[in-house]
């Protein structure tokens, strides 16, 4: 069923927590509908291994999946993401009170 939708094509996916079993199958299956997957994780080195998993598989010939260190707990790891690979950010909910970050 691998790409079946195309539903994700010229999309950028950033998928926290990538490197576990749940994560790493999220971000595979928004690579295999055709995202560019930003595989997010505290540990560079299990985001590179996690990334090449995807690499391997047929990317579409536009899809640029990348890796990312950060920590989803830290601010600053969310301002640097938003400013090296993030051009839109539409939040269809509200966070909960006082989480609001300030680019």
């Amino acid at each position: 069923m691998s790409g079946v939708f195309r539903t994700l094509q010229n999309r950028l996916a950033v998928i926290t927590g990538a490197t576990g079993t749940l994560g790493t199958s999220i971000a595979r299956r928004f690579a295999q509908e055709g995202a560019s997957v930003i595989v997010a994780s505290r540990s560079l080195e299990r985001a590179q291994k996690t990334l090449e998993g995807l690499k391997l598989e047929e990317p579409w010939p536009v899809q640029k999946h990348r890796c990312f260190e950060m920590d989803v707990k830290k601010t600053g790891d969310w301002e640097r993401l938003v400013k090296e690979h993030v051009r839109l950010i539409f939040i269809h909910s509200f966070p909960p009170p006082n989480s609001f970050i300030e680019f």
